[in-house]
């Protein structure tokens, strides 16, 4: 009996100290946007020449551990919005939706089964999490930072393109830092809306940056900062100054020396998002230049996961474009006797195609106990194994408590929505037997507005975001915000 007892507490320690291994602080995402697996090759003959042939590799070739099926909800070939959202959320959805449940398509068309009544629910992300973990989270990327792939981790929203609200939620949504381009969605001046970001940002203690010189002034204990080099997105890497503007690799090096000083940890999503960009133009020589430039940026984070121990890196692309191919038609019958140089000027790279293609991605994982996955995952798998190293609660569960539609959360409450067919929805609650008080919630904000006697008098902070929903006219909200009302009626 006694020998048994001991094997049982043998086998459940080893099963601990097995589950525990699994386990990281930090998380480095890293997105390659609509790269195909071809551009691996490609870039490495360009980079390399003859000397590839001598075991020349890229920074990403000893990860790189299998692949990656991405896909639409209900299409084979997905778009970059809900393509991202499936890494962040778990959920594959329609084109345009970002961190957004989907909606049917037809049964014919479904790729997965949808759940009706959830459609146009706000998904709780990984990035949400970790920062309600208490990790550091951040987003370095080379586009407009409300663009596609940042937006799936940081918003809400069923169109990609209302990128004044989806910078609107990025700003409220409290994350450490933000490298890239995009600073005219911030100024009220340009945005149609009007709404000044740039002083939400002061407000809250942000430094906002748009100089090299400023970029390479911040030190580790600036940990809240917006640093966005150009008012759009930023240069192709082969027309980018380096005097002006910082390179991936040289912002993904300064956003984990920030983000690393936090004992919890952190979660840091990087983005080559240009490359899709040269494959829709089918540039070639753009989407090499591109894909070496987001090499360096993995090499940065590679060494310092290899260094700090804690760290894990998954570089995944969320899509391929383009079909680029090395040899065309061109070299239908001489491929066999074309030199190296001959694929280095391009005339001998092809493509398919303008738009987005539907082969499985690679998939390169580092993990400090090579714990990770192999073999073809789905981009939903990708998704659960992040979260679980991380040690992060089921997004799910998340979900419900964050984003619960206002129906439900305010049951006893009078409740209107004004201007739901306009720009500036509003959320106006009235609590019983409090007939000069009355409560405001805008969206893509984290606060609630108090109104006593028709003057604003206060502020209540939340948790989450405040996300509308204009093809359902709803607000989802907090689960609990009946409970902080009826509190704050209470105490004041």
């Amino acid at each position: 009996m006694h020998r048994l007892l001991r094997c049982y507490l043998i086998i459940v320690v080893f099963s601990s100290a097995a589950y525990s291994q699994e386990k990281v602080k930090n998380l480095i995402l890293m997105i390659p946007d609509g790269t195909s697996s071809s551009v691996l090759s490609i870039a490495r003959w360009h980079k390399c020449g003859v000397s590839a042939a001598d075991n020349c590799r890229l920074a990403v070739d000893p990860f790189i551990c299998g692949l990656v099926s991405t896909s639409n909800s209900d299409a084979p070939i997905g778009d970059s919005a809900p393509t991202g959202s499936a890494y962040a959320t778990g959920y594959l959805s329609n084109t345009g939706f970002i961190a957004t449940y989907p909606v049917s398509s037809g049964k014919e068309n479904d790729l997965f089964p949808v759940d009706v009544p959830r459609s146009y629910h706000p998904l709780a992300t990984i990035l949400e999490a970790a920062k309600s973990a208490g990790k550091q989270t951040g987003l370095v990327v080379t586009c407009q930072f409300p663009h596609a792939t940042p937006a799936a981790f940081a918003s809400h929203t069923p169109d990609r393109g209302d990128l004044e609200a989806i910078a609107r939620q990025i700003v409220h949504n409290r994350l450490n830092l933000v490298f890239g381009g995009g600073l005219q969605y911030l100024d009220p001046a340009i945005r149609k809306d009007g709404s000044d970001l740039l002083s939400a940002l002061r407000a809250r203690n942000y430094m906002l940056i748009t100089k090299r010189d400023q970029f390479d002034a911040l030190t580790s204990h600036d940990t809240l900062v917006y640093g966005l080099f150009a008012d759009n997105y930023l240069p192709y890497e082969a027309k980018r100054n380096p005097a002006e503007v910082p390179s991936l690799a040289e912002m993904t090096r300064k956003a984990i020396r920030i983000l690393s000083e936090n004992p919890r940890g952190f979660f840091l999503l990087v983005e080559g998002s240009k490359g899709d960009w040269a494959a829709h133009d089918n540039d070639a020589a753009g989407v090499i230049s591109e894909f070496l430039a987001f090499d360096e940026a993995v090499k940065e984070a590679m060494s310092f996961a290899n260094r700090d121990g804690y760290t894990a890196v998954v570089v995944c692309p969320d899509h391929g474009c383009g079909g680029i191919t090395m040899g065309n038609a061109l070299s239908d019958t001489t491929y066999d006797t074309l030199p190296v140089s001959a694929f280095r000027d391009a005339r001998y790279l092809g493509f398919t195609t303008h738009g987005h293609t539907g082969e499985d991605v690679f998939l390169a994982t580092y993990h400090p106990m090579n714990y990770r996955p192999s073999g073809v995952v789905s981009s939903r798998e990708v998704n659960r194994y992040m979260t679980r190293i991380l040690d992060l609660p089921d997004l799910d569960s998340l979900s419900e408590a964050w984003y619960s539609v206002d129906s439900a959360a305010l049951s006893g409450f009078d409740r209107e929505i004004t201007g739901s067919q306009g720009h500036s929805p509003r959320l106006i609650i009235r609590p019983p037997n409090r007939q000069n008080v009355r409560f405001e919630l805008e969206p893509g904000t984290d606060f609630i507005t108090v109104v006593h006697k028709n003057k604003v008098t206060g502020t209540i902070p939340l948790q989450s975001l405040v996300i509308y929903m204009p093809p359902i006219q709803h607000f989802f909200i907090p689960r609990d915000l009946r409970k902080v009302l009826n509190d704050y009626c209470r105490t004041h």
